[in-house]
């Protein structure tokens, strides 16, 4: 009787299974629109390409490193969500990718084909957004329909991660920056160059000029902080270096030239930390 009992209870174990199993698969969240325009982030370097070029072109390095097919051109509906996607993005501003973007008219991305990516959840997703981003679930979809409108294209713009990007995505090489187009920029330099190379009108992206200031103050406390440390050790070295006589009498010659090594490599890492130059 157990053994029937046993066989009953894994049957309806790996019933369960498949359910939960069919009930994760074939689920999608569609991007959409926020308002009337998308946004191509982009770095200041980039930015200055594209405008000498005149057009937006695939970028084969971003899509091989996001694993997207080739000759796909992306888009967001939010350039500050995009940017929050990156760890500890506000430390890389100024550093890396994306502290600058193009706004475009939805209407001309359109002519050129864009669509919305599709990212690909599972029950603990849904849950999860439905607690944070219940408004997503506004455009939960599923695999069938999402096939038969865009077919072949279908792989194209499917994607996993970064929901909250709302990406969309254009299958082209390039396309032409339209009289339209509007220039976004983080810094008052950044603006005076780029003014330089285009007539289209320039604007200041005034939260991340924000975020680059509480930046630079922070980084300033910073500094403050590591030159004090470094001027409390550089006290210490200089006991070190001015009693000679003293340490090599009580520690010994050779550990008396370690103490002095590791006391100047503390300063160095400490005034490096400052940005200070080092000492020799």
């Amino acid at each position: 009787m157990s053994i029937l009992y046993e066989k009953i209870l894994q049957m309806e174990t790996n019933s369960i299974a498949n359910i939960y199993k069919q009930l994760n698969e074939g689920l999608y969240v569609k991007a959409f629109l926020e308002d009337g325009y998308l946004y191509h982030t982009t770095s200041f370097r980039k930015l200055q390409k594209i405008l000498k070029d005149g057009f937006l072109s695939s970028d084969p390095n971003h899509t091989k490193q996001h694993h997207l097919h080739e000759g796909m051109i992306c888009f967001t509906t939010n350039p500050m969500r995009h940017l929050c996607n990156f760890p500890s993005f506000t430390w890389m501003l100024g550093v890396v990718d994306c502290d600058t973007y193009i706004k475009f008219p939805y209407t001309y991305l359109e002519s050129y084909g864009v669509k919305p990516v599709f990212y690909t959840v599972n029950l603990r997703d849904l849950k999860d957004l439905s607690e944070q981003a219940p408004y997503l679930l506004q455009h939960l979809t599923t695999e069938e329909k999402l096939r038969e409108e865009y077919g072949v294209l279908f792989d194209d713009y499917r994607y996993n991660t970064w929901i909250a990007e709302n990406e969309w995505r254009i299958k082209a090489e390039k396309i032409p920056i339209p009289e339209t187009a509007e220039i976004y920029v983080s810094s008052y330099y950044q603006k005076k160059k780029v003014t330089t190379k285009t007539n289209l009108p320039v604007f200041m992206w005034k939260d991340v000029v924000r975020l680059k200031e509480d930046i630079r103050r922070k980084r300033k406390k910073d500094r403050l902080y590591w030159r004090r440390l470094a001027i409390c050790e550089e006290t210490h070295l200089k006991q070190l270096l001015n009693n000679r006589e003293f340490y090599e009498e009580l520690y010994g010659k050779e550990e008396y030239q370690r103490m002095v090594k590791r006391q100047k490599r503390e300063v160095n890492y400490l005034r490096r930390m400052a940005g200070m130059p080092t000492m020799d």
